[in-house]
């Protein structure tokens, strides 16, 4: 309901490429006009807050702390915590340390 409202509010040349002929919101070439720049940067050379900011407060990036695949047989979110999640992503980070030889990448 949302996309369709939106859609209706756009410059006619627009709402073909954003609504197709089945009603369902479709990615065009007016998406990249309304996208935020994403930039990059190694972990290491943004701060713990900056790193925590894109995992966000909610949901599995939040839960997770892009540990799902360095985690032990039979560990789970539940059985290890966010805290140790956290931990064990800000040794991985080296955050707020340019100079690190390490990072995880992220």
């Amino acid at each position: 309901m949302g996309t369709r409202a939106a859609a209706r509010d756009l410059p006619t040349d627009n709402r073909q490429s954003l609504i197709g002929t089945s009603g369902q919101y479709r990615p065009g070439m007016s998406d990249a006009a309304v996208t935020p720049e994403v930039r990059t940067r190694p972990a290491n050379e943004v701060s713990w807050e900056e790193l925590q900011a894109v995992l966000g407060t909610r949901g599995d990036p939040s839960r997770c702390q892009c540990q799902r695949y360095k985690m032990q047989p039979r560990e789970s979110w539940a059985s290890v915590g966010r805290e140790e999640l956290s931990l064990r992503l800000r040794a991985q980070a080296d955050s707020g340390h340019p100079e690190s030889g390490h990072t995880s990448g992220l």
